[in-house]
């Protein structure tokens, strides 16, 4: 979980003299920062899984190969009957951590072991989650109350190795830390604070005491507080009953954690719903309450015509969401309809269940099973898949499968299986199916990790009404029109950093500095990584990968611990500066800030989606952003005229960079043209929650179908001269509709959306108003897949500085 490594005291005295032997790397000795000269002055650093013990001498070196050689060759003749002594069964919840001649190895398991007699010793370490209880203390409060606080505290250990070797006694030392940080952390507090703010005081406990712990390889998952009597009332008058958990018949006999579980889940009653008749609910992805409009429309007709009079640009362009209603009429007619004020005005008719066997247009439906494709033959696809080096040349694989079968065709790769459409048409249709909870593609990968390392679902995983409630938080406080005022100063005065970091966690990375913070860059490849490791098991259950070791499965896992430590790190930064109050009233703390304060979502639920979110926003919107200037530097003319609107828009709005993004259509014109030449995504995808007819094919419920953007972007049917980058076509007034899905569309569209959007209209600003780019002639870019599309390679650039006076 914690990627720092240790900061080890020194276990003799440094100031005498230091002598290099035989048995110590005498490089090592010089090196500053490092007390070096035994071999026990430094410890491998085993909490990035690095084993490798730098102070060890070559004649040491050569003595342990010999003395492990000959014990291989005795355990060798002596077997079977060594065997017995030797070969150790390890279940999956238990890891083996060995020390050879006296120096850690890596923690073995689960399975059958090794371990050899004489030069091993070894200890089992258990990995499920235990608990212990701590008994009620005196906590002496801010108001100088005085009260009876105990605690259930669960944990489990992550790192084997780190909790054998950095703390001799786990528990206790994990108890007497967990108990430092309860009488600290609550003497900040009020009496009423305590009695009224249990569950989110457990959670800040969680942050505390996981950050003293971090070196130990272990996590706390849970504090539950449990309060005693009221000692002594606060000076500043009586805090009131307290709130004890209630009674629960058949529990009395029950202790710690078990008693709180059971408690937890017997203690909530659901209430029933009343549904109000003759009602139509609007309920908008932006607005955490539904609204009821009861009313008695003479027909479904007639409703829509009374909204047409209320749409214009400009509310689509204030508003810039998708709203869904349902409504139900006398005679039991049910309809689903939209308005997008997203990217035009409009409002159509979902398409009803399929219960007929001809479409609208008269023709007859044919079924599934008639849908051309290659489908038939999982395993046999995904030889050829491979075999055409499909991993990395998805895009284009599909692009020929559209122009080989048409609009519409089914494939099914290994285990993965979906429905491809291209039409802008058919995708309306598709969207319109998507329910009332929608689902994309599940990433298995993603998934599996979150299950192997028992953390929580971010926003971009989760499905149903879990999702719903998370979304409808977040997206007031992410996606929402209205702050975009927040992120405009973050993302304009982020010159040095990397912009997303700014919004999402109030600090930057520092990667335009002179030195880049190790921390920071390793964050970065383990992005990098991640994406590139996600591909393949795309169509390899990662399941199997796991159970066979596979590299990229451990590279991967790799990657997301490094993508978590980096969430980690910030999450303790922020709660510390929340909590000694450095920051200022006037000033947007930053998204993970702002939710932490908002108190709505849990803080593992928060550092999930916000997680999600920054592993989400720096390579997709990197890339998008060198596909733009490598297409700019290609079109000389185009960069001027973006340039001159650039001037323009500065000169009009007086610096003012939430006026000048207003100003620029043209700029964002181009944003839209890279995403449809280069998206991030190669398609969009939604598990259709109805039967719907496409192409004149029936399509069940529970189907993936994808929307191929690559494919879409690049069809002359679509688009006209495709080929060709002209940002001016998004300017025009023939309809868009269904034509940019850069970043989704409805209730899932991208979360980071304004985000993203932003930082990339401000970063070209800055580009365009201070450099001309060129580029490498006669060198052409492709793209190649490693999840999202990347250039095959790097985009040289030549970046020359404007004489503008500035």
């Amino acid at each position: 979980m914690f990627s720092r490594s240790y900061q080890l005291l020194p276990q003799r005295d440094v100031t005498g003299p230091r002598t290099p032997g035989l048995f110590v790397d005498s490089d090592g000795f010089t090196q500053p920062g490092h007390h070096r000269g035994l071999s026990f002055d430094n410890m491998p650093n085993v909490s990035e899984n690095d084993f490798t013990d730098s102070t060890q001498g070559w004649l040491s070196w050569f003595c342990n190969l010999i003395v492990i050689f000959l014990v291989y060759i005795c355990t060798f003749v002596t077997f079977p009957v060594s065997g017995w002594f030797v070969l150790k069964t390890v279940p999956n919840y238990q890891r083996i951590v060995v020390f050879r001649l006296g120096r850690v190895c890596p923690p073995k398991g689960p399975g059958i072991v090794l371990v050899l007699p004489l030069i091993d010793q070894w200890q089992r370490v258990d990995l499920r989650t235990r608990a212990f209880n701590i008994p009620p203390c005196q906590v002496t409060t801010r108001d100088d109350g005085l009260l009876l606080v105990g605690a259930d505290i669960q944990f489990r250990i992550w790192n084997p190795v780190m909790s054998v070797i950095s703390v001799q006694d786990l528990n206790a030392s994990t108890r007497m830390t967990a108990q430092n940080a309860l009488t600290h952390s609550l003497a900040k507090k009020t009496v009423r604070e305590i009695q009224t703010e249990r569950v989110k005081l457990g959670e800040y406990l969680v942050m505390d005491i996981n950050e003293l712990t971090r070196h130990w390889g272990l996590e706390v998952d849970r504090v539950e507080l449990t309060l005693g009597s009221l000692l002594k009332a606060p000076d500043e008058g009586p805090s009131g009953p307290l709130i004890m958990p209630p009674s629960v018949p058949g529990l009395e006999g029950l202790t710690g954690p078990i008693q709180q579980l059971a408690m937890h889940f017997l203690g909530h009653s659901s209430s029933s719903q009343h549904r109000q008749e003759d009602s139509i609910t609007f309920t908008d992805e932006l607005s955490s309450a539904s609204r009821a409009v009861v009313a008695k429309p003479g027909s479904a007709e007639e409703l829509l015509g009374g909204v047409k009079l209320l749409l214009s640009e400009s509310l689509v362009h204030q508003v810039g969401a998708c709203f869904q209603f349902d409504i139900t009429l006398e005679d039991g007619q049910h309809q689903s309809y939209y308005v997008d004020l997203s990217q035009g005005a409009r409002c159509s008719s979902s398409l009803p269940v399929v219960r007929q066997a001809y479409s609208e247009s008269g023709s007859i439906v044919r079924p599934f099973s008639e849908i051309p494709g290659l489908w038939k033959n999982g395993v046999a696809n995904l030889y050829n898949f491979w075999k055409l080096d499909g991993f990395r040349n998805l895009h284009r694989i599909m692009l020929q499968n559209f122009n080989t079968f048409g609009p519409i065709y089914r494939e099914k790769i290994g285990y993965y299986e979906s429905v491809n459409i291209i039409n802008p048409e058919d995708a309306a249709i598709l969207f319109k199916a998507e329910g009332h909870y929608p689902k994309r593609l599940k990433v298995e990968a993603w998934t599996s990790y979150r299950d192997y390392r028992n953390r929580k679902y971010g926003v971009l995983l989760k499905n149903g009404e879990d999702w719903r409630s998370n979304r409808v938080i977040l997206n007031k406080e992410v996606i929402s029109p209205k702050v975009l005022e927040n992120f405009v100063p973050l993302l304009a005065g982020s010159g040095r950093g990397f912009p997303v970091s700014s919004v999402l966690y109030g600090e930057r990375l520092g990667l335009m500095l002179d030195y880049i913070d190790p921390e920071a860059q390793h964050f970065i490849d383990c992005i990098t990584l991640m994406f590139k490791t996600t591909s393949p098991m795309l169509y390899i259950p990662p399941g199997l990968l796991r159970q066979i070791g596979a590299k990229v499965w451990r590279d991967h896992v790799e990657a997301w611990d490094g993508i978590f430590n980096q969430a980690d790190r910030c999450i303790h930064n922020i709660y510390r500066q929340l909590r000694q109050e450095k920051g200022t009233a006037n000033k947007y703390p930053g998204v993970l800030a702002s939710l932490l304060m908002l108190d709505k979502l849990s803080i593992e639920d928060i550092k999930a989606s916000i997680t999600e979110l920054m592993a989400g926003g720096v390579d997709t919107t990197s890339i998008t952003l060198q596909w733009t200037l490598y297409e700019l530097a290609r079109h000389p003319s185009l960069q001027e005229e973006l340039r001159a609107e650039v001037a323009a828009a500065r000169a009009e709005s007086q610096g003012d960079m939430l006026e000048m993004l207003k100003r620029i259509p043209l700029v964002k014109g181009a944003l839209k043209e890279t995403l449809r030449l280069h998206p991030v995504a190669v398609s969009l995808q939604r598990y259709i929650a109805e039967d719907i007819i496409i192409q004149n094919y029936h399509i069940p419920a529970g189907t993936l179908v994808q929307l191929g953007l690559y494919a879409m972007g690049r069809d002359p049917k679509v688009f006209f001269r495709p080929e060709q980058y002209q940002p001016s076509r998004w300017l025009r007034t023939e309809t868009h509709y269904f034509r940019s899905l850069g970043f989704g569309f409805g209730p899932r569209q991208c979360l980071g959306r304004r985000i993203a959007e932003a930082e990339m209209q401000i970063f070209l600003i800055h580009m365009l108003e201070n450099f001309r780019v060129e580029k490498q002639r006669h060198v052409e870019v492709q793209s190649t897949f490693e999840l999202i599309l990347l250039p095959d390679k790097p985009i040289i650039l030549t970046l020359k500085p404007l004489d503008n006076g500035r």
